[in-house]
């Protein structure tokens, strides 16, 4: 008997333990979307945010393509 009371206490303070790790979960994901909310001004400053990601990927590809021309990597292996 003894034995299934120490089982049960020990599920009960995990079962504690769980419950407090999910309140402060709860409560930092409340603390990062302080400053987040949705509006038209962040929602703009999104869109142009994904535009210049998109350009910067296209330009680094471009810039890919040049690398088998670069005078300082064609030294190095000269």
């Amino acid at each position: 008997m003894t034995r299934l009371r120490n089982v049960y206490c020990k599920l009960e303070t995990d079962f504690q333990s769980s419950k407090k790790g999910l309140s402060e979960l709860a409560d930092q994901c409340d603390e990062l979307k302080k400053g987040r909310e949705e509006s038209d001004e962040r929602e703009e400053a999104l869109a142009e945010l994904k535009s210049i990601e998109q350009k910067y990927n296209v330009l680094k590809d471009e810039m890919g393509q040049y690398a088998d021309n670069d005078p300082a990597a064609f030294e190095k292996t000269s």
